[in-house]
């Protein structure tokens, strides 16, 4: 039943590419519960971001199901509504906009399903300062360092009240004060906010702090182990 399942559930999926040459993910069968924090590692190659890029409904199965809150998502449709209402994610590369400000990166995220603006205004400017930036809201990304742009992308990501929050390498390209801040930041939010946390990454700090580990081996899940809890910072 919706509401008691797990808030995503993976059934025998398979990605494949190049008409089945190249194989992305590997009959893979996982749960992620609600307020779990999960990472997924493994060497290059292994499937990690098209496993997460099939969690967030921007990629398609090639065999297996995907279901939402225990109901199999049917449609692009149906995946593009689960991201702007219900899932946030947090993109490797930043994704940000090099012409808006930081403010008007996140309120993006919501244009078009939030009115007026002075409340998209007021929403970002509350995720701003929820990751630490307050200060930063009318500056554009190239004033702002590595570690502030991922936060802004962490703040982009939240801004819908997101039960589910994915997120790929988000320590990566980081010098370690700027990463350790922002795997604090992650990491108190299933705590904070009620979210499911996935991340996917090649950090062994962030990896030792998360209560489980899926690792991939050529887009097969080669071990899934859950430990106590999250180590704290």
């Amino acid at each position: 039943m919706a509401g008691t399942a797990p808030i995503l559930a993976l059934d025998g999926v398979s990605r494949s590419f190049d008409d089945g040459r190249i194989v992305g993910v590997d009959n893979v069968t996982l749960d992620i519960g609600r307020s779990e924090v999960a990472a997924v590692y493994g060497p290059s190659g292994s499937g990690k971001s098209t496993l997460l890029n099939l969690m967030a409904g921007l990629d398609v199965p090639t065999r297996g199901t995907v279901a939402y809150d225990g109901r199999i998502v049917p449609s692009a449709a149906g995946w593009t509504r689960l991201r702007g209402e219900r899932i946030g994610i947090v993109f490797q590369d930043f994704n940000l906009l090099p012409t808006l400000t930081a403010s008007e990166n996140i309120e993006v995220a919501i244009f078009g399903r939030v009115s007026p603006a002075a409340e998209r205004r007021r929403r970002a400017a509350a995720r701003l300062a929820e990751v630490g930036l307050a200060h930063c809201a009318a500056r554009l990304p190239r004033e702002l360092s590595g570690g502030e742009r991922r936060r802004v992308g962490i703040a982009r990501a939240l801004v819908n009240d997101p039960e589910l929050l994915l997120a790929d390498e988000p320590t990566a390209n980081l010098d370690s004060a700027s990463g350790a801040a922002v795997a604090n930041l992650l990491l108190r939010l299933p705590e904070t906010r009620r979210v499911s946390l996935v991340v996917v990454t090649h950090d062994a700090s962030l990896l030792a702090r998360c209560a489980r580990r899926i690792r991939l081996i050529d887009g097969r899940v080669a071990e899934d182990m859950r430990t106590e809890g999250a180590i704290a910072a």
